[in-house]
């Protein structure tokens, strides 16, 4: 039991800390761009910045460096977790098709998931070599 409450405890310390990332990463990049979709590139970088991340992570942090199970807990589910949001890139098609744009939303959600996908195999990719 003890061991579950330190587990939940890094993931939400983890969480807490993706979660004010992706607001701050996904607030800069719609400060610095003009979209008609609002925050979507910044959900857009977010997600592919953590699709990368999580693959990447994945194979340095437990292949490579065996770190405590705890810390890969608190990275991958935590802080990655908090930090990518399928949550936000949902709230943002729908607004998009609400606006009237279905092409520009369907290119959306098919541009969202070739890049995180294509993101997270470049992560196991270079952690694999390194």
């Amino acid at each position: 039991m003890i061991i579950l409450i330190k587990e939940i405890l890094v993931i939400a310390i983890g969480g807490a800390f993706g979660s004010a990332a992706r607001f701050l990463v996904a607030r800069l990049i719609q400060i610095h761009t003009q979209n008609i979709f609002g925050a979507s590139y910044g959900i857009l970088t977010v997600n592919t910045v953590g699709s990368f991340l999580i693959g990447f992570l994945s194979i340095i942090l437990i292949e490579k460096f065996k770190i405590n199970p705890l810390w890969q807990l608190a990275i991958l589910v935590g802080f990655l977790g908090g930090f990518t949001t399928f949550s936000s890139f949902s709230l943002d098609v729908i607004n998009i098709i609400r606006d009237g744009y279905n092409l520009i939303a369907a290119s959306f959600i098919m541009g969202n998931i070739a890049l995180c996908l294509l993101a997270a195999w470049l992560g196991i990719l270079i952690g694999s070599k390194i």
